[in-house]
């Protein structure tokens, strides 16, 4: 009796010091959980908040712009994002110089067009795409402001896609594709300017 006596003594008193440490460790082990948890939390937030720039279409980096589905350049990025909206557009103006010899006559400034993009991509197959256009600076005389097109695309499948709306004819060079960058010259050419716009008047004449 006297050895299980003693060995049950020799046994509690070397558990005493692992008994009386317990309060260190187990404040170091909670500041370890603590500090874990805050990092799965952390790691948390920054995966939602990637989800979220995603969702809204802010990418960190700024992707190339290039002509899609007829339009050009600057009027196809809402085609580039995943998900919600989309602004662009650009500004066109000139100075002409008309001071020849002799002759009086007024030098001509003018802001010729100030055209605004706008677009809402709804999911990866409905995307939502407009021009507005300010013309010559003003309401007045000359000037004006025109929806040039206002479409809703619908993409099935890359052989069947459908759109709708207010179009562009797809005639010259530069009925859709008519961003500054894709004439050479300080003026639309007037086939684009006359002619077809005189046609397009016609057909929508005709239309109602």
């Amino acid at each position: 009796m006297r050895p299980r006596a003693l060995s049950l003594v020799l046994c509690l008193f070397l558990a005493a010091p692992l008994a009386s440490a317990d309060p260190v460790a187990d404040k170091s082990l909670s500041q370890a959980d603590e500090i874990a948890e805050l990092k799965r939390q952390l790691s948390t937030v920054v995966e939602e908040v990637e989800k979220l720039r995603a969702q809204v279409a802010a990418p960190e980096e700024v992707h190339e712009l290039k002509s899609e589905n007829g339009f050009g350049p600057a009027a196809s990025k809402i085609y580039s994002i995943t998900k919600g909206v989309s602004i662009g557009g650009y500004v066109e103006g000139h100075y002409g110089f008309r001071d020849l010899g002799d002759e009086k006559a007024d030098n001509e400034v003018n802001l010729d067009r100030e055209v605004l993009y706008l677009g809402y991509k709804f999911n990866d197959w409905i995307a939502w795409n407009s021009e507005i256009e300010f013309e010559n600076a003003t309401t007045e005389q000359n000037g004006a402001v025109t929806v040039e097109f206002s479409t809703l695309d619908f993409f099935w499948r890359p052989e069947l896609n459908a759109r709708v709306g207010v179009l562009l004819l797809p005639m010259g060079i530069l009925n859709e594709v008519h961003e500054p960058p894709f004439y050479y010259s300080t003026f639309k050419p007037q086939v684009e300017t006359a002619i077809i716009t005189a046609s397009e008047y016609l057909a929508a004449s005709a239309s109602n």
